[in-house]
């Protein structure tokens, strides 16, 4: 299959659930570096500080990935007839079809008949690029012997759409000529995977690893371990997966793509949620070969993925939803690996410990429809909004400046804000110092609670305070963003002090109010870096732990 970009064709077609083994212990390279996926720049890459689990807060939905032995999106899916005539089929006239025959047909005719082509141009065009009647016995345009890998689909495209689009419903649209054409879900879906297909050119890939080519089942001895110890073979590193799906899940609340096979077949499927247990520490002394420069501390950990594989096509959604139900639609995985740690705890490289991995990781931006598609943007937004069509957008208002947003920074004089890790605002998420730069996550309130005391609220989420975690009297002891309860815990003091005599005689800084009279800072070693965690520590005065005071809460 002919894709359009330069990292997306290292990207072929298929979708599935299948693992072969390989081996890597090294530091990340140029290809493996999880900053190719950290658009923001804001990967956290503290083992620490990484959640240990997390499940999406909008599942991806399932579906078929419309394989190219069938046609692609031009295969009749919903059809009452044998399996091969939902393929060879011959476009008929439309005009006299009832709703029960306009049902049955193909995505593509449909939209065809939507858009009022009566000589069908998707439906041909799609039979042309799968090739799918060549392989057909008795079609003119068979040729014996073809045959269509049946793993070769849309999965590419598949793949970021199931979390990219909301899931369509049901549908009926009305074509240019009268006619009303009736959409199933999985119509909509076929539609929506074909458009990420053709507006490839126009998406920004990120793209982590290498694409292995080598077909390992027809290898054996030490042909087989040649090809699994390629560099192109050896699949994605340890530390930078770990990193990746930390801050993809985890943190940002965001999905992207893993194949899940790492030899010549890509199954791409769409990551949501995994677990991290953590198995056993060493210290570098009781290492194993080439660690990555700088190891401290390597860590054996055993995460367990999630990801979303194919279902049947349906004419109603496929996404189930609700806690603690079983979707067939979600399969599981677990990987066992080491992580190799600097002096401060952050991950600089990693070793797969089982043969089971993932070949590459991937994501991409949402291309717009524009004028080409600008059906299908009427049949998607009927589709998740009740049969309603909304307006084309209108102007967008003005971006609100600084002085217009709700709540204010908490500037330590070293020039780093108080911040949420990765800037999403979830309960649990470790707080953390950033250069201030007027994010929603760095700004703040703070509620009075008497006696000087106040709860300090995110204005990105108000239900969420600082939070000293488990309420410790342990210097260093973290601070997060979790639910507000108003339990001392939670509670913070702007205050100025006074050391007669000393190199900071008087400083303002904020206090922990459960009585360990710390004050909130980074580790004294860490004041200067980005991401560096925010704890309870000695209040001292010095540039680590004295703040820009907000004047209207000095107390």
């Amino acid at each position: 299959m002919k894709l359009w970009t330069p990292a997306i064709a290292l990207i072929l077609a298929g979708c599935g659930a299948s693992q072969n083994p390989s081996s890597l212990d090294e530091a990340w390279d140029t290809r493996n570096d999880p900053i190719i996926m950290d658009t923001s720049r804001n990967y956290e890459k503290n083992f620490a500080n990484l959640p240990r689990s997390a499940n999406l807060s909008k599942q991806p939905w399932s579906g078929d990935y419309w394989a190219s032995y069938r046609g692609g999106i031009s295969y009749r899916w919903n059809a009452s007839v044998a399996e091969i005539d939902r393929y060879r089929y011959d476009p008929k006239p439309y005009y006299n079809l009832s709703q029960n025959q306009l049902r049955q047909l193909s995505p593509a005719e449909k939209y065809d008949i939507l858009r009022g082509r009566r000589d069908y141009p998707l439906t041909q065009s799609e039979r042309r690029r799968t090739r799918v009647l060549q392989s057909i016995p008795g079609r003119p345009e068979y040729i014996p012997g073809y045959k269509i890998p049946t793993w070769e689909g849309l999965c590419h495209a598949w793949a970021p759409a199931t979390y990219s689009f909301e899931e369509p419903q049901p549908v009926t649209m009305r074509s240019p000529e009268g006619i009303e054409v009736p959409f199933g879900s999985s119509d909509i879906k076929a539609l929506i995977t074909y458009f990420m297909h053709q507006k490839q050119s126009s998406a920004r890939t990120q793209f982590l690893g290498r694409r292995c080519n080598e077909s390992f089942e027809n290898l054996s001895g030490e042909a087989l371990k040649k090809a699994k110890e390629s560099s192109a073979c050896r699949d994605v590193n340890a530390g930078a997966f770990h990193v990746v799906i930390s801050n993809q899940i985890g943190i940002a609340d965001e999905s992207f793509v893993v194949d899940v096979t790492r030899d010549a077949e890509v199954w791409n499927q769409a990551i949501e949620g995994y677990s991290v247990q953590v198995v056993e520490r060493r210290p570098v002394e009781q290492g194993y070969r080439n660690m990555a420069q700088g190891t401290e501390t390597i860590v054996r950990v055993k995460t367990t993925m999630a990801y979303t594989v194919e279902v049947p096509s349906r004419w109603a959604g496929d996404t189930i939803k609700g806690p603690g139900t079983f979707r067939p639609a979600t399969y599981r995985v677990t990987y066992d690996y080491w992580l190799e740690l600097d002096a401060w705890g952050d991950i600089l490289g990693g070793k797969w410990n089982t043969e089971t991995r993932p070949d590459f990781l991937w994501k991409q931006t949402i291309p717009d429809f524009g004028a080409e598609w600008s059906e299908l943007r009427k049949l998607y937004q009927a589709s998740i909004n009740g049969g309603v069509t909304p307006p084309e957008p209108g102007p967008q208002p003005e971006p609100p400046t600084d002085d217009m947003k709700p709540g204010f920074q908490i500037k330590f004089t070293h020039n780093k804000c108080v911040d949420i890790i990765g800037g999403v605002a979830r309960s649990g998420q470790a707080v953390v110092q950033r250069t201030c730069d007027g994010r929603a996550t760095q700004r703040w309130n703070f509620v009075a609670r008497g006696n000087g005391w106040s709860l300090i609220q995110s204005a990105a989420n108000p239900e969420l305070c600082l939070d000293l975690e488990s309420s410790s009297m342990q210097p260093g002891s973290r601070i997060i963003a979790y639910r507000c309860t108003g339990t001392s815990n939670q509670l913070w003091q702007i205050t100025r002090f006074t050391f007669p005599g000393t190199a900071n005689p008087e400083f303002t800084a904020i206090k922990v109010g459960h009585g360990s009279n710390m004050c909130m800072a980074p580790h004294p070693s860490q004041y200067y870096l980005d991401r560096a965690q925010l704890g309870q520590y000695q209040c001292t005065g010095n540039s680590f732990d004295r703040i820009v005071t907000p004047f209207p809460y000095l107390n």
